[in-house]
């Protein structure tokens, strides 16, 4: 696979928080929530990006097509990537650089977008 890509934002000043508990080591999304000085909010969803880990149509890349997910149990999970991608590179660890496609979103405060959601790729 190729390098990462190259990011269109910096956003690793931002303060992105995963929504899993601490004890969870594949964390795939993240959030960012700012109040800019005209009463809207900036909202930040974050989600990992995998492309420059998985080859276009390799077998791993035609498995995690088909199941889309990482399957949960009671006992055990499979991760969609493999636990080595999932708990490492394609995982936003804390004090870990990662590339990410970013949805940005203005809210007023009433509720309603203020704006057409952008996306970004960018480095978290």
């Amino acid at each position: 696979p190729a390098g990462p890509h190259r990011a269109t934002l910096d956003l690793r000043a931002d303060r992105f928080e995963a929504l899993d508990p601490p004890s969870v080591q594949d964390r795939e999304d993240v959030v960012s929530v700012a109040r800019l000085a005209n009463g809207w909010f900036r909202l930040r969803v974050g989600f990992i990006d995998v492309t420059h880990l998985v080859a276009p149509r390799s077998r791993i890349d035609r498995y995690a097509q088909r199941v889309g997910a990482t399957y949960y149990s009671a006992t055990r999970k499979i991760a969609t990537l493999g636990a080595p991608r999932a708990h490492g590179p394609a995982s936003f660890l804390p004090g870990c650089d990662r590339p990410a496609w970013v949805v940005e979103l203005m809210v007023r405060p009433d509720g309603s977008l203020a704006a057409a959601p952008a996306l970004h790729r960018a480095l978290i």
